[in-house]
């Protein structure tokens, strides 16, 4: 139950400290080690206790060898049980031996990965029963367990149809590809047609849509991979956020970049998930060169013009990451390139039409950018915004404010736009922009050496 299971969690936590009592030995650990054993089995957290005390504690070679030959009475006897516990190992805690090192620990890792993956291919009945369990959770080691049975399979594409039904097997929500991915991985090297045939069918299929992503990426992603993902994604078997497996810079170099294209269109029309994927995937693919960029402006201005859609979203802040630094690269062309100003004008209606949700939050941080660079074209949708005076302005206002204090900006968000612009405003508009712009602009602005001054812009709106 789960009370015991926490109870000998925690006495196999207390192991190491045993060891460095007085009255506590090796003979009282031993005893509590082999009942536990005999009353309830396989023990994993005692293991890697009494390995990490090897590995780790001071004085342990002293009793080495005793804890050694415990820690091989409680290894467990069950093949099922032995491969759960070894496929879950991570290579810098695998080896209790204190004279290897990390790499040394891998390689002694891998290679009794693959002696389990002969063992289970031997008897085939064991490899069925633990399927499931493998495909259920993260484990470290089981794409390389999955790599290592496709490679040693007698008829590998008859352990494929056993590994395919032991993921399905696991209920929608708790499947984990690992194992499948590495398996096709190993299986392409001996028949690249059954993997191909495995993507066609995988992105007709509920079950195995998937795994399509992971699997197109480990072998490198091609055109076809692409139209297989599309596919799937209009028949909405595909989830897009399973995308996010390809968020790695140049891994769409052997695709031309009109099946890109589509590809971000579709994910942009497609839903939340598929707007911030393909905006994760734009920004991976172009960073670091303005030569991709240029190939997918009308996906970006999109994205701008878009991004309203899916206001009631969660903010996220990789999402938002993404979507800053994309944008800002686009911006950075400045006030004369037509796509620069398309994208200012999209993200400030953007921001005062979304004001309390996740995106305006995400869309505030490039105010600075918006109102220093493209006065022109963004204040005419703030000041509107402004001058509506909803329940939402001081939403607006305190947008505008910025976080101005010590150890943050010195100047505020408003203040960045060219200062004629600012009173040009609060000219036109007497009855509203000035009291708007005095609750917003600080009496005293920051300079960079010596102390505060009279604001500026408050000098002369007061001067008239």
């Amino acid at each position: 139950d789960e009370a015991g299971a926490s109870a000998r969690y925690e006495l196999a936590e207390g192991f190491r400290s045993f060891f460095s009592s007085d009255w506590i030995g090796i003979d009282i650990i031993e005893a509590i080690a082999l009942r536990v054993r005999d009353h309830r089995g396989h023990w994993p957290e005692a293991i890697r206790a009494l390995e990490s005390h090897l590995t780790f504690d001071e004085g342990a070679d002293a009793q080495s060898e005793r804890v050694e030959g415990l820690i091989d009475q409680l290894q467990p006897q069950d093949l099922a049980l032995r491969t759960l516990d070894l496929v879950s190992q991570f290579p810098g805690q695998y080896r209790r031996d204190t004279g290897m090192d990390d790499d040394a620990r891998e390689e002694r890792l891998r290679g009794d990965v693959q002696r389990l993956a002969d063992e289970l291919l031997e008897q085939p009945e064991e490899l069925r029963r633990v399927l499931p369990e493998l495909c259920s959770r993260p484990r470290s080691q089981a794409w390389w367990l999955g790599e290592c049975i496709a490679r040693h399979a007698d008829a590998p594409l008859d352990v494929l149809e056993m590994v395919k039904d032991g993921y399905v097997r696991v209920p929608e929500g708790g499947r984990n590809d690992d194992l499948l991915t590495g398996f096709l991985y190993g299986l392409r090297e001996r028949d690249p047609e059954a993997v191909d045939r495995f993507k066609r069918e995988a992105a007709e299929s509920a079950q195995l849509a998937a795994t399509l992503p992971h699997v197109c990426r480990s072998s490198g992603i091609t055109a076809d991979d692409v139209t297989l993902v599309l596919q799937a994604l209009e028949a909405r078997l595909l989830p897009p956020d399973r995308l996010e497996a390809w968020l790695i810079q140049g891994c769409f170099e052997s695709v031309p970049a009109s099946d890109l294209a589509t590809l971000f269109d579709t994910l942009l029309e497609h839903s939340a998930e598929g707007f911030f994927t393909a905006i994760g995937l734009l920004d991976s693919h172009c960073r670091g060169t303005g030569d991709k960029l240029d190939q997918f402006l009308p996906q970006v201005r999109k994205a701008a013009e878009k991004v309203t859609e899916w206001k009631r979203i969660a903010f996220r802040e990789i999402a938002g990451w993404h979507f800053e630094t994309l944008m800002g690269r686009v911006l950075k062309g400045g006030s004369d390139d037509p796509d620069a100003q398309a994208v200012a004008a999209s993200l400030a209606n953007g921001l005062v039409t979304s004001l309390g949700s996740g995106t305006a939050r995400m869309l505030e941080r490039l105010l600075p950018t918006l109102l220093a660079d493209f006065a022109g074209i963004t204040l005419p949708f703030i000041g509107a915004a402004i001058l509506a005076a909803n329940s939402k302005v001081w939403l607006l206002e305190f947008a505008l404010r910025g976080r101005v204090g010590p150890g943050l900006e010195r100047t505020p968000v408003m203040a960045r736009g060219p200062e004629e612009t600012l009173i040009a405003w609060c000219k036109a508009q007497p009855d509203s922009a000035p009291a708007f712009a005095a609750a917003t602009l600080p009496v005293l602005a920051a300079a960079e050496d010596g102390p505060a001054r009279p604001g500026p812009c408050c000098i002369r709106r007061c001067l008239g």
